[in-house]
C-alpha cells in the first residue's frame, strides 16, 4: 500500500471567539488525574488564605481613636484551594500543550536575559 504525501499543505484561516462564559482566572496551581475513560482532567485553582465563617469584632477606645479588633474566627483552618476552571482533554492534546508551555517558557526566558 503506497500512500502519496503532499507536498503541500493548504492553509486554513482560524477564527478566534470568545463563549459567553469566557473568562480570564489568575491560576496559584493545577490538580487532576485521569478519567475512567482515560481522558486527563485538569483543574486550575487559586490558592488563599481561608476566610473564616465568622469573627467577634470588639470596638477599643485607644486614646482618641476607635478601633475594631477581630478575634475567635471560627470556620476551617489552612488554606483555600478555590477551583477556578476544569478541562478535560485528550493525553495528544495534553502533549500538544507540553509543547506549547515549553515554547512559551523558553520564548520568556529569551527576551528575559
Amino acid at each position: 500500500m503506497n500512500k502519496e504525501t503532499p507536498n503541500e499543505y493548504k492553509s486554513v484561516t482560524a477564527h478566534y471567539i470568545k463563549n459567553e462564559l469566557f473568562r480570564t482566572v489568575y491560576v496559584s496551581g493545577v490538580y487532576g488525574g485521569f478519567t475512567p475513560e482515560g481522558l486527563l482532567n485538569v483543574n486550575f485553582f487559586t490558592e488563599r488564605a481561608t476566610i473564616p465563617q465568622q469573627i467577634t469584632i470588639t470596638p477599643i477606645q485607644d486614646g482618641q481613636r476607635l478601633r475594631l479588633e477581630e478575634s475567635n474566627p471560627v470556620g476551617k483552618q489552612g488554606i483555600t484551594r478555590e477551583l477556578q476552571v476544569g478541562t478535560v482533554m485528550s493525553i495528544q492534546q495534553a502533549q500538544a500543550l507540553q509543547i506549547w508551555l515549553a515554547d512559551k517558557i523558553e520564548e520568556f526566558n529569551r527576551f528575559n536575559q
